[in-house]
């Protein structure tokens, strides 16, 4: 597993939108509406505000300005790969990122194993599928912690455990297996 430096950037939710960019979904226009569909209240505002303002004639925005937009409001997954900066792997890093800022600020005496472990992409043998398996591991100690745990701690753990299934399960919807 690869280390990487912390980094104290919290991404705050957006709703998950998983379009096929090289089919009929992708066109332009679908992605906009599919995406409006997605939002509501304020973030709808601002999200057709900010369409309007990219799509007027003469903005010279692309395409992947639009994507662009759409994935500030909405976590924007392009299922086909055509456009690899909205691919499986950078949300897979994401929710690795998302879990190492959490496990950095456990309180004292609660401690996981895979702090500070990243998938390696480029070696299978260390991969995402890999790191899901290392994950498993740690959410079956954690949960025998809890049971021996002092009431005072037990919170802590779950809150731990809770972490850990988050990231699972934000691998799976990358489509990682295990």
């Amino acid at each position: 597993m690869e280390q990487r430096p912390q980094d104290n950037e919290q991404d705050y939710h957006r709703p998950p939108l998983e379009i096929d960019l090289s089919g009929p979904d992708g066109n332009v226009f679908n992605v906009i509406s599919i995406a409006s569909a997605h939002l509501t209240g304020h973030a709808l505002e601002e999200f057709n505000q900010s369409i309007w303002q990219n799509t007027e004639v003469g903005s010279g925005k692309t395409y992947q300005d639009i994507l662009q937009v759409v994935n500030t409001y909405l976590d924007l997954t392009d299922t086909s790969n055509l456009y690899p900066q909205y691919g499986f792997p950078p949300h897979i890093s994401t929710a690795v990122d998302r879990l190492n800022v959490d496990l950095h600020l456990l309180p004292s005496g609660i401690e996981s194993e895979v702090t500070g472990l990243y998938p390696d992409f480029s070696n299978p043998n260390f991969g995402p599928d890999r790191y899901g398996l290392l994950l498993e591991a740690e959410i079956r100690r954690v949960e025998a912690e809890v049971e021996t745990a002092k009431e005072n701690m037990a919170y802590d753990w779950l809150n731990l455990r809770s972490q850990l299934l988050a990231c699972v399960a934000a691998l799976h919807r990358a489509g990682v297996t295990w």
